[in-house]
C-alpha cells in the first residue's frame, strides 16, 4: 500500500507544471508561473474492495485550473519553494521537501497549494490525521483550489466518510472538469451510499476521461469498481467484461487477483 501511494505521489508531482498560467506582473509576484503540481489518486472501497492506494489514484495531472486569488497573494519566493518541494519529493528527498514547504508556509501559513502538498506528503508517510488537518485547512483557505477538494474527498472516502466526501466532490468536478479522479471518487462515494445508477454514470465518466498515460495498475482499479457497481445493478454480462478487463490491465495486482477469483463464479 505504501509503495503504491508513493508511486501515485510521484506520478502527480512529475507532471509538467501549468506553465501557461501566469500571474500578473506585480512587484511581489514578478509574473512567475504558478504550477500547482501535487496531488494523489483514489481506490475502490465497497466493503469487499479496497480503494486505490492513496497517491496512486492521482496518477496524471488531475486537470488544470486558473490561478486563484490565494495563489496570487503569496510571494514569488513562496511559489518557488513549493516547486522545489515538489521536485524534492519526485527525487524522494523528503527532508528537502519538508524544508521547502516550511519556508513557503512560514511566510504564508494559509497558502493552499503548500498545505495540499504537505498533506500529500503526510499521506505518503501514513500520517492520516495530520494530512486531513492540512487538507481541511487548505480547502478553507482557498475554496477555489480544486486539488485540495479532490484529495480531501479521497481521504474521506478511504475513511468511509462518504457524506463528507460528497460535500467537496461537486466542487472538485466543477473546478477540475477534465479530472478523471474527481469522477472516480464521486463513484466511490455514491457506491457506498448505494446509489448505484449514479455511481455507474460517474465511474463511466472517469473511464472516459482517463488518459492513456495512466498506468494499467491504476486503470485496473477503475474497471474493478465499475464491475462491482454493475454487479449491484444485476448486469452480470457487463460485470464479467469489466472483471476481464481488470485482469487484462493488471493480472497480479489486488483488483486483478480479486477479479480472477470472482470470474470463476461466472463459469459455474
Amino acid at each position: 500500500m505504501k509503495s503504491s501511494r508513493a508511486l501515485l505521489v510521484l506520478l502527480l508531482l512529475c507532471s509538467p507544471p501549468a506553465s501557461s498560467q501566469q500571474l500578473p506582473s506585480t512587484p511581489e509576484s514578478g509574473g512567475i508561473p504558478v504550477s500547482p503540481s501535487a496531488a494523489e489518486q483514489p481506490l475502490v472501497q465497497d466493503g469487499s474492495a479496497k480503494p486505490i492506494p492513496g497517491v496512486a489514484r492521482l496518477a496524471g495531472t488531475p486537470g488544470q485550473q486558473s490561478v486563484t486569488r490565494n495563489q496570487m497573494l503569496v510571494s514569488a519566493k513562496a511559489r518557488s519553494a513549493v516547486e522545489k518541494a515538489a521536485r524534492a519529493i519526485a527525487h524522494n528527498d523528503k527532508p528537502e521537501a519538508q524544508r521547502q514547504l516550511s519556508r513557503a508556509l512560514g511566510g504564508y501559513p494559509k497558502y493552499a497549494v503548500a498545505l495540499t502538498l504537505r498533506g500529500i506528503l503526510e499521506l505518503n508517510e501514513g500520517r492520516i490525521g495530520a494530512a486531513t488537518a492540512d487538507l481541511e485547512e487548505a480547502t478553507h483557505a482557498d475554496p477555489a483550489y480544486g486539488l485540495s477538494c479532490l484529495v480531501l474527498a479521497s481521504v474521506y472516502n478511504d475513511a468511509g466518510r462518504s457524506d463528507d466526501a460528497l460535500v467537496f466532490l461537486p466542487r472538485a468536478i466543477r473546478l477540475l472538469p477534465s479530472s478523471w479522479q474527481s469522477h472516480f471518487e464521486m463513484a466511490r462515494a455514491l457506491n457506498r451510499k448505494k446509489d448505484y445508477p449514479a455511481a455507474l454514470r460517474e465511474v463511466t465518466e472517469a473511464l472516459r476521461l482517463t488518459p492513456g498515460s495512466v498506468p494499467p495498475q491504476i486503470r485496473a482499479f477503475v474497471h474493478y469498481l465499475r464491475a462491482r457497481i454493475l454487479l449491484q445493478l444485476t448486469d452480470s454480462s457487463g460485470a464479467k467484461q469489466e472483471f476481464e478487463q481488470t485482469l487484462k490491465e493488471d493480472p497480479n495486482g489486488e483488483p486483478g487477483v480479486r477479479s480472477r477469483s470472482l470470474l470463476k463464479s461466472f463459469n459455474h
